[in-house]
């Protein structure tokens, strides 16, 4: 089986999003789809899915013209697309979202039976343990992205698009599923891998595409470097992955002596924590997925009048989906104004501007809804608003997720310049290089407590006590 694009274009009015794409991918192998926010990966999975049609360029399947008109031609096809949002019901059985929307009939009955049958065949394929009848919702995230690729399978896929899989996944849940990856390529199936997490894509890719402007900038065989990937990406060498800049550590911006937090419920999830947080300080916080990173940041949050944060979750946390950058960057301004003072819109909307163009945010005009921007872009929207509000402590939660790696370094040195106004932040993350290279102290959690401080981290350092909890 190969699948060859020649020359594919697309354009949405006057924004060129593809502007020439030359793409092959051979039957079994893993072949990466890597390029910078904005540099086309979305627009040619949905292409190669069905939901649009190229402006120009030819695509073939086994050397047969593959023009799919709408998402079951493509599916019909043999291509199937699991998209980084999952898209499961959660009170359905497991089975039953296997089989959503062409479920296996008994004359004129649904038969159930004979969903969980074929159900195990596909869940086993993934490697997933658990019981067809299973309520979905009561699964974990990482086993749910299994029953995405299962219900692919139920398809009878043979070209198998992954947009970022393993972005809300924790580095042992990727692990497993990076090698389920490679055993579906092994039994055949050929898998398109989206990610922005290139040291993921350089350990599962058999070739790697970059994108970049909407063009194909290189493909490269298996054992190409990141350093390699990232200059094909932003069509430069990436000097430092991690730019931190230490200086001296300022007062308390934040105390905790002897902190509870409970829960949405009311449970306790801390009890008794002690620990501080400095100007002109990266704190970063690590922990297992469940040991209550995202809500002791929620309590500091609620504790300090200063602070801001920035949640995990922009799209329903962080904006207003339907409203423009204008709005964003002005909306604290809105909230915060005076019922004696005319609110000046002008000025308001000129100071917008001006940020917009320090965020580096890429957008025809302050006039942009944020849901026609890349993720990268919407994540500086977000950083946008919570600097309008001139915190002394920044709470960031995964700022980085989903964001390509020269937006990234943007937001790293964005903490830079907060740190040197002397400003604290916090860092949430789950990925331990990003925690190492910036931060200069790193809180460790466990089972409601601190159960390490490391004052100098390293890599090895930080796994080493996370696996000794």
């Amino acid at each position: 089986m190969t699948l060859a694009l020649r020359g594919i274009a697309k354009s949405f009015g006057a924004v060129r999003a593809l502007a020439g794409v030359d793409f092959e991918a051979r039957s079994g192998e893993v072949h990466a789809i890597c390029g910078e926010n904005g540099a086309g990966k979305s627009t040619l999975l949905k292409i190669l899915s069905g939901v649009h049609a190229p402006d120009t360029g030819t695509m073939t399947l086994d050397g047969k013209p593959f023009a799919p008109r709408h998402v079951r031609d493509a599916e019909r096809a043999g291509l199937v697309i699991v998209h980084q949002e999952l898209a499961l019901v959660a009170e359905l059985s497991v089975a039953e979202n296997l089989f959503l929307g062409r479920p296996l009939m008994k004359g004129w009955f649904v038969d159930h039976d004979a969903m969980a049958l074929a159900a195990k065949t596909h869940l086993a394929a993934v490697g997933l343990d658990v019981d067809p009848l299973t309520r979905t919702g009561d699964l974990s995230v990482s086993a749910q992205q299994l029953v995405e690729i299962a219900r692919a399978l139920a398809k009878n896929c043979r070209v198998l698009l992954l947009d970022e899989p393993t972005a809300a996944l924790s580095q042992r849940e990727a692990d497993a599923l990076l090698a389920r990856v490679r055993a579906l390529a092994a039994s055949g199936v050929t898998c398109l891998y989206v990610s922005h997490r290139i040291r993921e894509v350089t350990a599962i890719a058999d070739r790697v595409t970059v994108l970049r402007d909407g063009s194909t900038a290189a493909t490269f065989a298996k054992g190409a470097s990141e350093a390699e990937i990232v200059r094909a990406m932003i069509g430069r060498d990436l000097q430092a992955f991690y730019p931190r800049r230490r200086g001296e550590r300022g007062r308390a911006v934040f105390v905790a002596g002897g902190l509870t937090v409970r829960d949405q419920r009311g449970r306790v999830r801390f009890a008794d924590l002690r620990f501080d947080a400095y100007a002109g300080e990266v704190l970063g916080i690590y922990g297992a997925l469940g040991s209550g990173r995202s809500t002791l940041l929620r309590a500091m949050h609620a504790r300090e009048k200063r602070a801001v944060l920035v949640p995990e979750d922009r799209r329903r946390e962080g904006l207003f989906w339907e409203q423009d950058v204008d709005f964003h960057l002005g909306v604290t301004r809105l909230l915060a104004m005076n019922a004696f003072v005319p609110f000046d819109n002008i000025a308001v909307s000129a100071d917008n501007a001006r940020a917009m163009r320090r965020l580096q945010i890429a957008a025809p005009s302050l006039a942009t809804p944020v849901s026609a921007l890349s993720g990268g872009n919407q994540q500086k929207v977000v950083l946008g608003k919570a600097l309008a509000t001139n915190p002394e402590l920044v709470l960031l939660d995964e700022p980085t997720r989903g964001v390509d790696v020269g937006a990234k370094v943007e937001i790293y040195e964005w903490m830079n310049a907060l740190t040197d106004a002397g400003r604290a932040v916090v860092l949430v993350s789950s990925d331990v290089l990003e925690l190492v290279g910036m931060s200069d102290r790193v809180l460790v959690l466990d089972q409601g407590r601190v159960r390490a401080e490391l004052t100098q981290p390293t890599q090895d350092a930080l796994l080493e006590a996370a696996h000794a909890l």
